[in-house]
């Protein structure tokens, strides 16, 4: 935790934006405590967990059962309701077929379905 905080707090951030997708078991209270201190964007599976910091949401669909997961239609709407609320989402789809299902998914946010 002291790492992350210690890094961020002296680097030369420009405009850029920066996301942390926690790996392991962390407290969901630490990650906000950190993303807040240090101005990072928490990055989720949206369909395993919310995020809990970011002006911005960035998201990274993993995979129902992991990378080898196509998305069905019902996923995908599923994705398009819990990333609506509010603030820009960003996707980065990360499994087999990532690039379909990304095309799928903004057609599907396109349409307004």
């Amino acid at each position: 935790m002291n790492n992350i905080v210690n890094f961020f707090g002296q680097i030369d951030r420009k405009d850029f934006t920066f996301i942390w997708e926690p790996r392991g078991n962390w407290d969901r209270e630490e990650i906000r405590a950190i993303c807040d201190e240090v101005g990072l964007v928490h990055c989720v599976d949206p369909l395993r967990e919310a995020s809990v910091s970011g002006e911005v949401r960035y998201f990274r669909p993993h995979g129902l059962r992991r990378y080898r997961y196509r998305y069905t239609d019902e996923d995908l709407l599923e994705l398009k309701e819990r990333s609506s609320k509010g603030k820009a989402s960003y996707f980065m789809f990360d499994n087999i077929s990532m690039m379909e299902d990304a095309h799928r998914f903004e057609g599907l946010v396109r349409s307004g379905c």
